[in-house]
């Protein structure tokens, strides 16, 4: 899956990247959440889970991807925005 950061404005997009040394493949856990996903999905949710959590995806004031308050990382680190862009949305 590939995310990108953008402004809140929608003027500067870019990609969001893996810290060094993360390899393809690695697994993305939320620092603090415990990595235990249901046996299997809701199959009367007819939402997207994509839809569900997009809105809560964000990029802080130092560029690491998160979701809420928690931070998006491999066990290299934390996932942040390849460039410039600080206190953006996730898309």
């Amino acid at each position: 899956m590939v995310l990108c950061a953008e402004t809140a404005n929608k003027s500067a997009v870019e990609l969001i990247s893996p810290p060094a040394g993360a390899q393809a493949g690695d697994i993305i856990t939320f620092e603090g959440q415990e990595r235990d996903p249901p046996a299997a999905l809701n199959k009367s949710d007819k939402l997207n889970p994509w839809f569900r959590v997009q809105p809560e995806l964000l990029i802080d004031g130092e560029g690491v991807a998160k979701w809420n308050e928690f931070a998006m990382n491999t066990d290299k680190g934390s996932c942040k925005a390849a460039g410039s862009i600080r206190n953006g949305v996730i898309h």
